[in-house]
């Protein structure tokens, strides 16, 4: 009997119990309602119009990395261009020096401005010996009258000089660089400009592209 009535008790201590929490749940729940509802609306709105400015700084900082990404690809693209453009002149100009080099008339001309005394194919069926003097001869600019070897000089002459005129104007152009070419032709410029029948030559024909080419140089007359 007193087993039955200590059970009973502890069902209602249980009930009174679960109860009790159901309604401290109930209050605090009406309360965080209440206190909820009693948020300022200034409070709220304030709240509302951060949102889009948030987005439009989140906004604004990605174009800018968007804008700085652009840029750095820009100016690799660039620098890429540029080492591919002067890859380009480079190899325009070793073109052109191999042609001056590999056709005879404009090499004759290099190896006559060279030294004297070495025998050329004049024409198809000849041969002759040509010297500084026979070079400077042919290079006059009166007395207009030439024998065979004469005329094979001043064709010579005519085109490696023209041959020149192309490098000023292709450097004039941005397609080949000074830089690639100078040295390679520095030392026919410096035998060009201190020989007075091959300058006066150049004067003379008005080859003003070689005159500039030369110029150049800053070589001292």
């Amino acid at each position: 009997m007193r087993n039955k009535g200590l059970s009973t008790f502890h069902k209602m201590f249980v009930h009174f119990s679960l109860d009790t929490s159901l309604l401290v749940a109930t209050i605090f729940t009406y309360r965080f309602k209440k206190e909820l509802l009693m948020i300022s609306p200034d409070l709220i709105s304030s709240f509302t119009n951060t949102i889009p400015t948030v987005a439009t700084f989140i906004g604004a900082v990605g174009g800018i990395i968007a804008a700085f990404k652009a840029i750095i690809e820009m100016r690799q693209n660039r620098k890429q261009k540029e080492i591919e453009h002067h890859w380009r002149q480079a190899a325009q100009a070793q073109l052109m020096l191999e042609k001056i080099k590999g056709e005879y008339k404009t090499s004759s001309a290099l190896q006559m401005l060279d030294y004297g005394g070495r025998k050329y194919r004049v024409t198809d069926d000849c041969e002759s010996r040509i010297s500084t003097n026979d070079r400077n001869n042919a290079l006059r600019t009166e007395n207009l009258t030439f024998n065979k070897e004469e005329v094979f000089v001043r064709d010579c002459f005519d085109r490696l000089f023209e041959s020149i005129e192309n490098i000023e104007h292709f450097i004039r152009r941005d397609l080949v660089q000074f830089s690639d070419v100078s040295k390679p032709l520095q030392y026919y410029v410096n035998i060009i400009n201190k020989k007075k029948p091959v300058y006066e030559f150049v004067r003379h024909y008005n080859y003003k592209l070689v005159e500039d080419f030369i110029d150049r140089y800053n070589l001292d007359s």
